[in-house]
């Protein structure tokens, strides 16, 4: 199996792993390292990634820039490797909780590294919250397999800052909490499989979510590199307790202080000698530092048994690190002088990944490991310490109390409880007993936790779900660097003014002959594909999309060029429209008067021809054309167990009868269910997230799309006209960043911030502009003008013709005709566009 591990955020690389430089580098690097190691060694996979963003800043490494990093010596580039890939936006080190407005670049950064390179995965395994806003959608288009694992989820961390008196305002500002919230219920809703540490990550952390699957979690505890960290000589079990001998290799030092060590210990500490109390953590306020000061500068009994290490993560100018670590930091330094702890707290400004391991094995001093986190999903720590022989104190709250019960090796406590606290340390401290029982049950029961147990583990969950996949990932068509498309809604952009839109129309045909493969028109639509199709027709639109998206993005069909005879030139009349199925295509066949154009002898149509024509050049005749619908995609759709239409309508019919209706059975289709607002209810800006979250509560997976503050659209979670959209242009060769779609509709919304170029006409409903009012992206033109003609103005503000030597013309009644300079084409000619 092939597989793409995905972390955005963070400064991710194989060595020398910067961990708690700040809130982004922390337990999860090592997570997603370790495993991507530990499954590249499993014959099963035939490789590995680890995709991140590349990060080229002067402030940091330049090796965050550099496309590709082998994991492992002994395992082959191609088969495991970090790929950082380039994002169109800013290339430099933003902060998660900044990163949000970037996912859609780096979704589409991350299809075409997929596609080019032909590295499209079986499996893509999303890392925290914002990887999983960016997996979803590359799964939706690459048909991947979606895995999630959460790490630190949102409403946890909102209930903690909460709890701690920060005001919701604050929260929203500093952690864009809303979005991160929601893009996890959004895993929940998509993806085959929520990878936990605990079974009290389940309850109590995922259990606080609307979404409430059951089905979709498996508890795979993550491991410990037990090659690094062991106790110090001494400690090690007896030859009667084998477990842990079997597996872990303890390739012991000499048993004296690493130089980092004894460096630190003599500038910082008075007597060395004492025992150690240790906490290692990143400066952050969910880690409750100051609480274990306080405790520890309170206590003089404390004090004197024994030493306060705190490894805080790197530093070198406080003032320069963000700005919620300076606030930890600067609290650390008042409360160490406020109770005159200087020669009793060692805090080093700088150490390296290979310091650590040293440093747990100050415990030789016979000390304790201190994590008393307001809230822990997990603490990878505890497993470090008790790897290392060392017992802990631990809080209450989440994951962590789990792994105290399964190991056995120290002592729970509530986070808020100072004296219990206390009390937990001292019993340790003063009791060798206690001791050297927990750190014996540390190690003993350490084999439960490995990165080659929860490699193997997790291996055999994706392989199940491969072997119950209909399709397989996507294969697309040969990029066509300069080939152009236009996308447009039909209701509230192409039709709607017809001397807009014959405008558009006449434009279009305009362009020389040695030029049409070089630029397509496409729609998009809520509309069903007969629907599209007959309206298009009745509206006269002689010039036929090559690709129809249709149904809100649930169906896509591609035009068969070979199976079409359509007039060769403009119609005036269509009339008895016959639609037929024939498995997957659909043929169209109709009848047309055509009218045929009177040429002036340099080439151009003769001004008010229609009034000159015969009887003879007025004809009916019979025309047919075929769209072949995108089979792969519905079947992608098809295999969503999570999609149950019976029981959405059932939900949505007993408690929305009143407000919402259904609207008719033409506008149904498999994998889209509509509604209507009836007409006296009053569109409200949270009705989506109301109905998204009875659904959700039902243990129904979908996304919810809704237009024109009146039309309600319900389909399988993931899928938007953003995604199909994405996935046509994959498929027909066409580069993102050469797509000018329309947005007119709350339906579009999906489009924003990402590399397709959009045109926002002046007609845009509100759903848009209320999206929009806070920060358009630098991609998206307003324009003054309405419908096609507001989309004209689109293609003249991004040149779209510009690469093909084409102009749009404009005089006093604005975008006249297309010209391009004689030396294009013998062939070429101006059209007016009147």
């Amino acid at each position: 199996m092939k597989i793409a591990l995905l972390t955005i955020h963070g400064l991710v690389r194989a060595e020398n792993v910067e961990l708690g430089r700040d809130p982004d580098t922390g337990g999860q690097i090592v997570y997603v390292l370790e495993l991507a190691k530990a499954l590249a060694q499993l014959p099963i996979v035939e490789w590995v990634q680890v995709w991140t963003k590349s990060i080229k800043d002067d402030r940091i490494s330049p090796e965050y820039c550099q496309k590709v990093e082998p994991l492992l010596k002994n395992i082959p580039l191609e088969r495991a490797c970090i790929v950082r890939i380039p994002c169109m936006g800013s290339e430099d080190y933003i902060p998660k909780e900044l990163m949000w407005d970037q996912l859609d670049l780096m979704v589409d950064a991350i299809i075409r590294y997929a596609m080019q390179e032909n590295k499209v995965p079986d499996v893509v395994h999303s890392h925290y919250a914002d990887a999983g806003y960016v997996a979803i959608k590359v799964c939706s288009v690459l048909q991947c397999i979606h895995t999630h694992v959460g790490h630190s989820l949102g409403r946890t961390k909102l209930s903690v800052l909460q709890t701690s008196g920060m005001k919701m305002e604050e929260i929203e500002s500093q952690y864009q909490m809303t979005r991160r919230i929601e893009s996890e219920e959004c895993c929940l809703d998509y993806a085959s499989l929520i990878v936990t540490s605990t079974a009290d990550e389940i309850e109590s952390q995922w259990g606080l979510y609307d979404q409430r699957r059951r089905s979709v979690y498996v508890v795979i505890p993550p491991g410990i590199d037990l090659t690094r960290f062991h106790p110090p000589i001494g400690e090690e079990l007896s030859a009667g307790e084998q477990p842990m001998s079997l597996i872990i290799p303890f390739n012991f030092r000499p048993d004296h202080d690493s130089p980092f060590i004894s460096r630190h210990t003599s500038r910082f500490l008075t007597n060395t000698d004492k025992k150690v109390i240790l906490m290692i953590c990143r400066p952050d306020k969910k880690k409750n530092i100051e609480n274990l000061i306080r405790i520890y500068g309170r206590s003089e009994y404390l004090r004197t048994k024994a030493n306060l290490v705190l490894i805080l993560g790197n530093r070198s100018d406080v003032d320069t690190m963000d700005i919620h670590s300076q606030e930890i930091l600067l609290n650390v330094f008042k409360l160490i002088d406020l109770y005159d702890l200087y020669g009793n707290v060692m805090y080093p400004k700088q150490h390296e990944q290979h310091d650590i391991p040293e440093i747990y094995r100050l415990e030789k001093r016979k000390g304790v490991f201190v994590n008393i986190s307001w809230f822990e999903p997990f603490g990878l720590t505890l497993l470090e310490s008790a790897a290392s022989g060392l017992p802990v104190i631990a809080t209450c709250r989440g994951g962590a109390a789990e792994i105290i019960q399964i190991l056995g090796h120290g002592i729970t406590v509530d986070p808020n409880n100072s004296s219990e606290i206390e009390r937990a340390i001292l019993s340790i401290l003063d009791e060798p007993s206690s001791w050297e029982n927990f750190m014996h049950n540390g190690l003993k029961n350490l084999y439960r936790f490995s990165w080659d147990c929860h490699a193997n583990h997790f291996s055999q969950c994706l392989l199940s779900l491969l072997n119950q996949r209909i399709v397989q990932p996507l294969i697309c068509a040969k990029t066509c660097s300069d080939k152009k498309v236009l996308i447009c809604d039909l209701d509230n952009v192409l039709l709607g003014d017809y001397a807009s839109m014959s405008k558009l129309l006449s434009i279009l045909d305009a362009i020389p002959s040695n030029f049409v493969d070089k630029i397509e028109l496409w729609i998009c639509t809520g509309r069903s594909i007969e629907s599209s199709v007959q309206v298009l027709l009745l509206w006269g639109v002689y010039i036929l999309p090559k690709v129809i998206i249709s149904s809100v993005g649930t169906e896509i069909y591609f035009l068969k060029m070979d199976e079409c005879q359509i007039p060769c030139v403009k119609q005036s009349r269509v009339f008895n429209i016959s639609l037929k199925w024939n498995a997957s295509k659909l043929r169209v066949e109709w009848q047309g008067d055509v009218v045929s154009e009177t040429l002036k002898p340099d080439g151009s149509i003769l001004q008010n021809s229609a009034s000159s024509i015969t009887s003879e050049e007025l004809y009916s005749s019979c025309f047919y054309l075929t769209y072949e619908k995108d089979v792969e995609y519905f079947q992608f759709l098809s295999c969503r167990k999570d999609w149950d239409r019976q029981k959405i309508l059932s939900v949505i019919n007993n408690e929305w009868n009143t407000s919402m209706r259904l609207q008719s059975s033409d506008n149904q289709r498999e994998f889209k269910i509509s509604y209507d607002l009836i007409s006296n209810v009053q569109y409200e800006r949270n009705l989506c997230s109301v109905l998204q979250q009875r659904l959700r509560r039902s243990e129904l997976c979908s996304s919810i799309w809704i237009s024109l503050e009146r039309h309600i659209d319900i389909v399988p979670a993931g899928i938007s006209k953003g995604v199909a959209i994405r996935r046509a242009a994959l498929l027909r060769g066409v580069l993102l960043e050469n797509v000018l779609a329309s947005i007119s509709v709350g339906a579009d919304i999906d489009l924003i911030r990402g590399n397709i170029r959009l045109v926002a006409p002046a007609n845009h409903d509100n759903c848009v502009q209320q999206y929009l009012e806070s920060s358009p992206p630098p991609q998206l033109y307003f324009a003054k003008s309405s419908f096609a003609k507001g989309f004209l103005e689109g293609i003249c503000h991004f040149r779209i013709f510009e690469s093909f030597g084409g102009v749009i013309a404009t005089d006093e009644a604005n975008l006249s005709c297309l010209v391009f300079p004689p030396n294009i084409s013998s062939s070429t000619r101006a059209r007016n566009c009147d």
